[in-house]
């Protein structure tokens, strides 16, 4: 059993994207008009630590359901949310733990291997050292497979992400898939603070 410890591919992040919660005001007249009352912002408040675990969790789930969905026996489990102190040069990330047999794991090598020249390609113009870019990884595909093949789970927590990133980039699936997949207006929730 591989057991290992990584990022959500396909996940954008909050700031400045579709899973953003910025209808405090819509949804607050759309409360007033359904309880025919005249509550203001000030009445209500919003949980918004609670509905980034709600995003995050249900994109943890369609991410699986998609592998699952591809005869891939993988369960994902949901860590945490880690958000940068600021959005400079980071983002968002949903951070989940893999839980795979030998069989799953070596399918995923396999997929690398068929698909070595889009993932060549992929490699090397995402960790090619450029100016304001410094790559602490290989740009050689060859390099990622030999290692991913012999490395323990623990050093596959960048690795193993990527090789997903890599894995939904070439079957398609985008980061529109999943915010399309995972609505946001059915994870808002608020409560009243006061009543009029």
């Amino acid at each position: 059993m591989r057991i290992i410890k990584s990022y959500l591919p396909c996940f954008s992040g909050f700031y400045n994207t579709i899973f953003e919660y910025d209808n405090e005001d819509s949804d607050i007249e759309n409360y007033n008009e359904e309880n025919g009352t005249d509550l203001s912002f000030d009445d209500f408040e919003f949980d918004y630590e609670d509905y980034s675990k709600r995003i995050s969790k249900a994109c943890v789930d369609e991410i699986e359901t998609y592998l699952q969905g591809d005869d891939f026996k993988i369960k994902l489990e949901f860590e945490q949310l880690k958000s940068p102190r600021e959005y400079n040069f980071a983002t968002d990330e949903i951070q989940v733990t893999y839980i795979l047999g030998q069989r799953e794991f070596t399918k995923f090598t396999d997929y690398l291997e068929d698909n070595i020249e889009a993932f060549k390609e992929y490699i090397k113009e995402r960790y090619t050292s450029r100016s304001g870019f410094s790559s602490f990884y290989s740009n050689d595909a060859n390099d990622w497979i030999t290692d991913f093949k012999v490395a323990t789970d623990d050093e596959l927590s960048h690795t193993f992400g990527t090789l997903l990133e890599f894995y939904f980039d070439n079957e398609g699936y985008s980061d529109e898939d999943l915010s399309e997949a995972v609505s946001y207006e059915n994870y808002c929730d608020f409560d009243i603070l006061t009543s009029a």
